[in-house]
């Protein structure tokens, strides 16, 4: 895990989902969106926000999947993550109702 994540000023929620993702790639495990909500404790839909987070400032990549219902996500070296990149909103984004 690169500690930069820390000092990006995201919010808990994209930073814990950060910290799942590269998780599971350190375990060897595809960081698929169905893997990292079996480990994701709040709502479904701030597991969106934080994803779109990540994605908007590059900390996490959409890697190819067969299966666009569950993307697999990976981490990015810190020297690509910036600035939030303008809507709408990265593809690959999960859509929840659940709040």
């Amino acid at each position: 895990m690169d500690m930069k994540i820390f000092n990006q000023g995201l919010s808990v929620e994209a930073t814990s989902a950060y910290i799942i993702i590269d998780a599971l790639q350190n375990e060897g495990m595809e960081p698929r969106l169905s893997r990292v909500l079996t480990r994701w404790n709040i709502s479904e839909s701030a597991l969106t926000r934080a994803l779109a987070d990540l994605l908007a400032h590059r900390v996490i990549a959409l890697t190819t999947s067969s299966d666009e219902t569950d993307p697999v996500y990976q981490t990015t070296p810190s020297f690509k993550w910036g600035p939030a990149t303008p809507w709408p909103p990265p593809k690959g984004l999960p859509v929840f109702s659940d709040d």
